[in-house]
């Protein structure tokens, strides 16, 4: 895949607090799963969340979408509903945005690697230094892949039974970690808690991969936000 036709790939802060609650919501709406069956669908969820969070329903009323009469009263997908009811601001109300400093944004966009994923790059070829579990680990606060793994995959097609937060027309959602997760992958990754691969295709591939993520993992860190993956 040419560099002109790969995804560009972006990690942009988000409410600590609604990800998983809204993504929740959204597949209860259209009956769970995504099959064909919409006996199951059921708006009262997404109803509630949407009467309860203010901030949420004026975000959304902001872009046109009012969801007080359930989910089909809004025309947009769900994996565009998703990122822009879950986009945060700072303290003076201004949209936070993606990290950049002129380099990280652009190095992690799109990775000179396969797909052009930097978490593809960095699952395939590191792993958690505990010989004891092969690599793998139980406990969250020293999960490294854990939590890289959630951040590329918890939205996925195969996670969720479904495409529609990873086929939608405006781009692919990949995952979110929470601000308490971001939190713990920034300290793991700064002291540099995963074991690289002695076959990296890559000289220096997983540490570029794992520096330019804690750049963006601190500042959402510091804004008291979470963290979405996505590409378009």
């Amino acid at each position: 895949m040419s560099d002109s036709t790969a995804p560009f790939h972006t990690f942009a802060p988000i409410r600590t607090d609604l990800a998983g609650p809204l993504a929740d919501a959204l597949e209860a709406a259209n009956g769970g799963d995504g099959s064909e069956d919409k006996t199951t669908a059921d708006d009262g969820v997404l109803i509630a969340l949407w009467e309860e969070d203010e901030e949420m329903r004026q975000t959304l009323l902001d872009e046109g979408c009012d969801l007080s009469g359930g989910r089909a009263s809004c025309k947009h997908s769900d994996s565009m509903l998703l990122l822009v009811a879950i986009s945060t601001t700072d303290l003076r109300g201004n949209r936070l945005r993606p990290f950049d400093d002129g380099r990280t944004r652009d190095r992690l966009g799109r990775f000179p690697w396969g797909d052009a994923n930097p978490l593809t790059y960095f699952r395939a070829y590191a792993s958690n230094p505990d010989k004891k579990t092969g690599g793998e680990s139980n406990d969250s606060t020293t999960d490294c892949l854990g939590l890289v793994e959630a951040l590329d995959t918890r939205l996925s097609e195969e996670n969720r039974g479904h495409d529609r937060f990873s086929a939608g027309g405006y781009g692919t959602i990949y995952g979110w970690l929470d601000h308490e997760e971001v939190r713990i992958l920034e300290r793991l990754l700064a002291k540099g808690a995963y074991k690289v691969s002695a076959d990296e295709p890559l000289d220096g591939g997983v540490a570029d991969v794992a520096r330019n993520l804690t750049m963006v993992l601190r500042a959402a860190q510091k804004d008291g936000a979470g963290i979405i993956h996505f590409s378009h």
